[in-house]
């Protein structure tokens, strides 16, 4: 008996529809799925925020060089300057309380220091006198404040440069107008601003394969999203495990046979079963994706993840497809591949283990599925 093209695709895609009616047919699953959902978003949101927390220093800041006009205090422009800048360092996650709440955050040591931006620092500035601009509260013995110090300092340097340059440039032409100063700020600012004369440093990359190099900004928390990428890798084989039980339902409750009868091929019935668990799981791979983008600020990579997520979903469900196909009880199954979720997860942490211990011998968990999953993530963050 020959079998169009056109009458498989409909089985495959009846078995979707099917399926999915199927998981979802009970009002309190579906509550459950949203509820997931909803919470997977949070999660995922809170450890998002977490990873860009923790990948940076915190340290505090006090800005006390401001000015009163009408009973409001406005920071000067240098000291405001100051605080931008210092804002945009990567390394620092600065954060500006008072001077009770700061020292409070020190003793429980919640910031490795704190600054103050001293009263007069930007007359000073303009003065060449270069004493009592910053005074740093810290832990008696903290060896890091210094490193963390001249990170601070290095923000300070430009303004240091332009006003000694300012100063030696007018007493060369001899301006007591000051009106050369005003045009060598100008000038400076303009310059600064031109990206022709933008000076940063890049991290190279070597490809020792082929010889190539590439320049790429590297952020420290895609060591921490790493983890969030384990833990969503897990999450989305628990939703494909959980979306597999009704086979094993369906095969104790006699409905497989009466399938059989119905003269659809078992691998359109197959297909169509995936197709339906690569439906539950895209919901959970775009809120996964979209919380990453956004923190992470790479919305061109939102494509290519989510065709890795569901790669990966495609990889676990014939997994799970296996299983059914070997294992007849329905609490089996459940057992056996909750023990197989657990597994994958393990392998995919001693994966990320041996990146972060640089332990050759745990390369071999990156050829599992979550293992794989983490390091073609990383890779496309980081090559996008």
């Amino acid at each position: 008996m020959k079998i169009s093209k056109t009458s498989v695709m409909k089985d495959i895609l009846n078995r979707i529809s099917i399926s999915l009616r199927l998981v979802l047919r009970d009002k309190g699953t579906v509550i459950v799925f949203l509820l997931s959902v909803l919470s997977f978003f949070l999660v995922c949101n809170s450890l998002n925020q977490a990873a860009t927390k923790q990948s940076k220093i915190p340290i505090g800041l006090i800005n006390l060089d401001v000015t009163s006009e009408h009973g409001v205090e406005t920071p000067t422009d240098s000291s405001r300057s100051l605080v931008e800048n210092l804002h945009t360092v990567e390394s620092f996650l600065v954060i500006e309380k008072d001077m009770d709440t700061l020292e409070r955050m020190l003793q429980k040591r919640e910031i490795h220091c704190f600054y103050v931006i001293n009263k007069g620092y930007e007359e000073k500035l303009k003065d060449g006198d270069l004493t009592h601009l910053i005074t740093t509260y810290q832990v008696r013995g903290d060896q890091s404040v210094s490193v963390l110090s001249d990170i601070f300092a290095g923000e300070m340097m430009y303004q240091i440069c332009v006003e000694r340059t300012a100063s030696r440039y007018a007493a060369i032409l001899k301006d007591k107008n000051l009106e050369a100063k005003e045009d060598f700020y100008q000038y400076a600012k303009e310059l600064r601003e031109n990206n022709e004369f933008e000076f940063k440093f890049d991290i190279t990359l070597s490809d020792t394969t082929n010889g190539q190099e590439m320049f790429e900004k590297i952020d420290n928390s895609l060591i921490y999203r790493q983890v969030i990428a384990g833990l969503f890798a897990i999450l989305l084989s628990f939703v494909i495990l959980f979306s597999y039980t009704y086979v094993c339902m369906e095969r104790e409750q006699g409905i497989e046979k009466r399938v059989q009868i119905s003269m659809v091929s078992r691998w359109s019935k197959d297909l169509g079963t995936i197709g339906s668990v690569l439906i539950l799981s895209l919901t959970l791979s775009v809120v996964f994706i979209s919380c990453v983008c956004y923190y992470t600020k790479l919305p061109q990579a939102f494509g290519r993840l989510l065709l890795l997520s569901l790669a990966f979903a495609l990889m676990i469900s014939l997994l799970f497809l296996f299983l059914t196909k070997i294992v007849r009880s329905f609490i089996a199954y459940q057992l056996f591949g909750a023990i197989m979720v657990l597994v994958l997860g393990a392998s995919g942490f001693l994966s990320f283990l041996g990146v972060v211990l640089k332990a050759d011998f745990l390369n071999v968990f990156k050829f599992t599925p979550n293992g794989w999953f983490i390091e073609k993530f990383v890779d496309i963050i980081i090559n996008i």
